[in-house]
């Protein structure tokens, strides 16, 4: 195509034309760099787990085991941090589930302290 443009007009025309071409090119790839910056950024932002608000389960455990908290409190703590967890935006793999049903299954079997139980 870029013969045939040089072909049919004189060498300025010509070069003024291509170089208009280019332009629009270039104009055109800058405007995919920034839209591809931006999805990038949108997504990146996406990903980023929330921020840390309250307490962890690990937490909750050690302050009940140290005699900070009773057991209903522990018990109300808990059951908020699950709820937060649950109605956070990160996508849900199935296994939280399935460790949450261990977890019930062994709380129901089990009364006793669950401090060197993994799913406690």
């Amino acid at each position: 195509m870029v013969p045939a443009l040089l072909a049919d007009q004189s060498g300025s025309a010509a070069t003024g034309r291509l170089l208009t071409s280019l332009a629009w090119v270039a104009a055109g790839g800058l405007v995919l760099i920034i839209i591809a910056y931006v999805i990038y950024l949108r997504v990146r932002a996406a990903l980023r787990p929330p921020p840390a608000t309250g307490f962890d389960l690990a937490q909750l455990r050690r302050m009940r085991h140290e005699g900070l908290m009773t057991d209903q409190e522990y018990e109300l703590a808990k059951a908020s941090v699950i709820g937060r967890a649950r109605k956070s935006d990160l996508p849900q793999t199935g296994r939280e589930d399935q460790l949450g049903a261990a977890r019930d299954r062994r709380s129901i079997a089990d009364d006793g302290d669950s401090a060197d139980d993994p799913l406690a």
